[in-house]
């Protein structure tokens, strides 16, 4: 073999050892169903358990510090106390997807501190939409984002609409909309040197609530502390929390930027939300959900229809009996689609939260259906 034929075949057996690498990097650490994907211009995890291609994908997103694996567990952990088991008796399509998450365990093999919520949005409708084409499935999509995932609802909807994906409507799993001053815009977060939020003491008290779990489930561990702690949590962008926080490179700490985060995460931007509905939990573990969510969650709904649904009535020339269905219809409606549930802010953890949960989520998809036929009735249109 001639000296230029060993040096190509040298750099070819390189190049392919550090594909390898990379990929043992990431497989190494991935759960069994788990794939990364690249959409916005970051990684995610996914896991895609395939029903009825005819029923809608119901696309999973978790909320601050926590990977999408608390919808669906480990191989060590019972499938009855996950949502995702009890999603599939229903036959839906089920994507959970993990944002970048920096676990002690190393999901991820990287740290995203400029992950933003437009980026988060976008990023889950763009993969969203590899999946539904991949498989080939006909229903709509469902979003259920818990806790701050709530603020993936619009830059998620209005991406979808920029990319012909047809959002049925969003499921507020105890989840915080962007409205300002739901959450403190003057909390103060530490920051790791890597960049990414802090909020390692927190970690402990959100165990609590999934620990407590375990009295309504025959008193079994549901996910071990040591396992909750390395799989499970981590380190995130302070950039998706909407605490009126930024990340600067070079800066040892984070930069207060309220307009920047009135932007990145546009509670104003009413017409790309989608459609809302609720579940409520009833614990006092999980207070300010269980006290604000309906009520906050309701602005949303409300200029959903005035602004979208309503947008071309000419309500001059709208009867009078017409005009007094849709005041009657538009201030009832969030009462209409909002559902409590028993539990804290982990109610879907646990064998008997995940069941009710799911049994809540199939009762939301029957009365949105229901809702947007009543108002096509009054509009005398078509609402999808």
């Amino acid at each position: 073999m001639s000296r230029s034929a060993r040096f190509f075949n040298c750099i070819v057996t390189t190049a392919l050892a550090v594909v390898l690498c990379i990929g043992t990097a990431y497989s190494a650490n991935l759960w069994k169903g788990e794939e990364v994907r690249q959409a916005a211009g970051y990684p995610a995890i996914i896991k895609f358990i395939k029903g009825d291609p005819e029923k809608p994908i119901l696309v999973l997103i978790p909320g601050a510090h926590h990977m999408a694996r608390i919808f669906y567990g480990d191989e060590n952990r019972r499938r009855e106390d996950f949502l995702s088991y009890w999603l599939g008796k229903y036959g839906y399509n089920i994507l959970a997807i993990s944002y970048p998450v920096d676990t002690p365990s190393k999901a991820f093999d990287g740290v995203y501190p400029d992950y933003s919520t437009q980026a988060w949005g976008r990023q889950a409708a763009e993969i969203t939409k590899q999946i539904k084409t991949e498989n080939n499935i006909k229903g709509d999509i469902i979003i259920c984002g818990w806790s701050m995932a709530g603020k993936s609802a619009q830059p998620f909807n209005a991406t979808a609409k920029k990319i012909g994906l047809d959002v049925d409507f969003y499921i507020s799993l105890s989840a915080t909309p962007p409205t300002l001053g739901i959450c403190s815009m003057n909390n103060n977060i530490a920051m790791f040197p890597n960049g990414l939020a802090n909020r390692t003491k927190s970690i402990a008290g959100w165990y609590k609530q999934i620990k407590k779990n375990s009295e309504y489930n025959d008193g079994r561990v549901i996910i071990p502390w040591e396992a909750y702690k390395a799989d499970y949590t981590g380190a995130i962008s302070i950039q998706q929390q909407a605490a009126s926080l930024r990340y600067k490179k070079g800066e040892k700490e984070f930069v207060r930027d309220y307009w920047a985060d009135l932007e990145d995460t546009k509670p104003y931007d009413f017409v790309n939300f989608p459609l809302v509905a609720v579940i409520l939990t009833n614990n006092h573990m999980d207070k300010r959900h269980g006290l604000t969510d309906q009520a906050a969650w309701s602005l949303y709904v409300a200029n959903k229809i005035y602004l979208d649904y309503c947008s071309k009535i000419d309500f001059n020339k709208l009867p009078a009996e017409q005009w007094r269905s849709l005041l009657d219809f538009t201030r009832n409606t969030p009462e209409r689609l909002s559902i409590e549930v028993d539990g804290n802010h982990f109610f879907f953890v646990g064998e008997s939260g995940a069941r009710e949960t799911a049994v809540a989520i199939k009762k939301l998809e029957e009365r949105v259906q229901a809702v947007k036929a009543e108002l096509s009735c009054i509009l005398g249109k078509p609402i999808k």
